[in-house]
Order: structure tokens, then sequence, then C-alpha cells
């Protein structure tokens, strides 16, 4: 445990640094929290940011003591400087964050395919309505586990599941 909290400092006085001087950095990620996003031991790109621009949805970099954790930004008050980070397959908050927990912006994340390194952008409009789909499409997913469907319908494409969806929760309503 000692030994953690080593490495924890040492990366922390790393992140300052870097930071500090305008540069960004790349780390490898542990933890489920930002499954489907971000899977454990994947490659994150971190860059500075003006905490002004940030805004909901954005992935932040923040320290909790000697935890440093990759968020999803879910409530920002600007005025008072205070945040609300979430990881995505959590549902709980972890709690109110000060500007200066926020170390830096998460932009990237290096995936691996058929032996090939790809970029992935995690920061930006298309970032953001990517995961707002997905976060969709899970939703419905789910709803639809809780419906009995008819075989006929369980072959559809997702496209007509989605339809389909959005006609019973049009006329629900």
């Amino acid at each position: 445990m000692t030994d953690d909290k080593a490495q924890s400092r040492l990366f922390g006085s790393l992140v300052a640094g870097l930071l500090s001087e305008g540069r960004g950095f790349r780390f490898r990620a542990h933890g489920r929290s930002m499954h489907p996003v971000i899977r454990d031991g994947e490659i994150v790109h971190v860059k500075p940011v003006a905490v002004e621009s940030l805004r909901k949805n954005d992935i932040v970099l923040f320290a909790e003591r000697l935890n440093y954790k990759a968020h999803r930004l879910v409530w920002i008050d600007a005025q008072q400087g205070k945040f609300i980070a979430r990881g995505d397959c959590s549902c709980a908050t972890d709690g109110v964050l000060a500007i200066e927990q926020i170390l830096g912006q998460v932009v990237a994340k290096e995936e691996t395919l058929s032996g090939e390194i790809r970029v992935i952008s995690l920061s930006g409009k298309r970032a953001t309505l990517q995961f707002l789909v997905n976060r969709l499409r899970s939703k419905i997913r789910n709803f639809a586990r809780g419906l009995s469907v008819p075989p006929r319908v369980r072959r559809w494409t997702a496209v007509h599941k989605l339809l389909l969806a959005c006609v019973f929760l049009w006329s629900s309503a």
C-alpha cells in the first residue's frame, strides 16, 4: 500500500510538472469506471485545459487526495468553479470538485485493433455525440429487455427496433 502511495505521489508530481509547462502526456488507465469508452489498460491522452472552456460530457483527469481519476463531467457551475464528475459505468458521482482538483482534459485514447494502434478522439462534438448515441442505444436495449418481444421482432435490425421503441415511447407520452 505504501508503494501505491509513493507511485501516486510520483504520478501527481509528473502530471503537475508537465501540465504547468503546457505539455500533454499519456498514461495507462486502470479500472472499469469509464467502460466502454475507456477500457482497463488503454492508453489515454491528457492535455492542459482552461477550466472555463470545459463543457458537460467532457472527460477530465482530476485528483482526490492521492487518487487520480479520469471521469466525465455531468454538472458544471462555472460561476462558483464547481464541477461534478462520474464514471460512465457508475451510478454514483464523485462529489463536488473544485477548480484546483481538475488537472487536465482527456482528449484521446489509443485502441489496438488487429495489431494496429489507432488514436480515437474523446473530445469535441463528434465524441460527445457518439457518447450520447451509445447511451441512448443502451437505454433502449435495457428497456426492450423488459418487454416480451415476439420472435419475428427479435430478427429485426437495430434501426427497426429503435423506430419501434421511439413509436412506443411517443405513444405512451
